[in-house]
């Protein structure tokens, strides 16, 4: 709901909660498991998941907005788990594992796998859902490589399609509206943009230049603008998108 921001320390093994606006931790840290690195808030703002590389855990946290979260569910993911994501409508978890070039699927409610772990590229880095909880994007880092796997909600997802990134692509962001995404690559310096049309056909539409090791990568929720994170500049840019249909 915009209220909040959740961030993860990995070397301190925590997890944080602030408030958005006064910028307040709201209740103390919380011990999240070895090594997090990922973060993902739930559709309703009211429960938390992290995934922890140094014990291979995906972990659910409840948040009621006034004091510390509580661990609500744990599960164990595959090797090394890089980025996890929950679904827009709230009902599955997706965890990426730089480990064993795996995707996963959880349920939302008790962390049960769904189906069987996925292949991947190579080093998994980050993975985003489309809205309506059918479709998710993978970024490979060791493969250089975009791609799309559709999801039918009870059984293992399937691959769609597939593209060519730029080198190193850390991070990738869906918009809303379904028809476009962004990858950002970190050691090309570059952020592209792809269009998924109704025919399942993952095409690149742009590059743009960064120069300044973009590491991720987010939408505004009218499509309009792209945001972007640059690790070497330390800032953050916000590009104009004018396409808003195929």
């Amino acid at each position: 709901n915009g209220n909040y921001l959740a961030i993860v320390n990995k070397q301190s093994n925590t997890l944080q909660i602030f408030d958005s606006v006064s910028h307040a931790q709201i209740g103390s840290d919380v011990i999240s498991g070895s090594l997090p690195v990922a973060v993902s808030w739930s559709n309703t703002s009211t429960q938390l998941a992290v995934v922890n590389s140094g014990d291979n855990t995906v972990k659910v946290f409840n948040f009621n907005g006034l004091s510390i979260p509580t661990l609500s569910v744990s599960k164990f993911t595959g090797a090394n788990p890089s980025c996890v994501a929950w679904s827009l409508y709230g009902n599955y978890i997706a965890v990426t594992n730089a480990g064993s070039n795996t995707v996963q699927i959880f349920k939302a409610s008790t962390l049960s796998q769904v189906g069987s772990s996925v292949v991947t590229g190579s080093i998994p880095s980050s993975v985003t859902w489309a809205t309506g909880d059918r479709f998710l994007a993978v970024t490979n880092m060791g493969s250089n490589t975009l791609q799309i796997f559709s999801f039918n909600g009870s059984s293992t997802p399937v691959l769609a399609a597939s593209n060519a990134t730029g080198v190193t692509p850390s991070s990738v962001s869906w918009a809303q509206n379904g028809l476009f995404l962004s990858v950002a690559n970190k050691d090309s310096n570059t952020l592209q943009i792809f269009s998924f049309d109704k025919n399942h056909a993952l095409a690149l539409i742009d590059t743009v230049s960064s120069n300044y090791e973009p590491i991720a990568t987010t939408w505004t929720p009218d499509g309009s603008y792209i945001g972007v994170s640059d690790h070497y500049s330390q800032k953050v840019q916000f590009l104009r998108f004018y396409n808003q249909s195929l």
